[in-house]
């Protein structure tokens, strides 16, 4: 049988503004879901990377008021998507853009 965990973390932004960030790892196996230690670290990094994302929305989110106009803030997030998207692709291609260490 397999189990899940997830994560549901409301960062409050002042002015009645909030970012809501949820993770759900499903699929996991019962050899390791009764492992305690092995899910309070998936839980940990679960916790790390809501955290890591928060931080990452802080940071775009002071970047965007220093650009000129909506177009510019447009183009910008068209590059860092266009950016991820061929990120992703290549971990499916298998060409990550990392060097093999011989």
């Amino acid at each position: 049988m397999e189990r899940a965990v997830g994560l549901e973390r409301t960062y409050r932004l002042g002015e009645f503004k909030s970012l809501k960030v949820s993770d759900h790892i499903g699929g996991i196996p019962e050899e390791f879901a009764t492992d305690e230690e092995f899910i309070s670290d998936l839980k940990a990094l679960q916790i790390i990377s809501a955290e890591k994302l928060y931080y990452q929305y802080a940071q775009l989110s002071d970047v965007l008021p220093d650009l000129e106009g909506n177009q510019e803030k447009v183009d910008y997030l068209e590059q860092l998507e266009k950016d991820l998207y061929a990120r992703l692709s290549g971990y499916l291609t298998g060409d990550n853009g990392k060097e093999e260490t011989k």
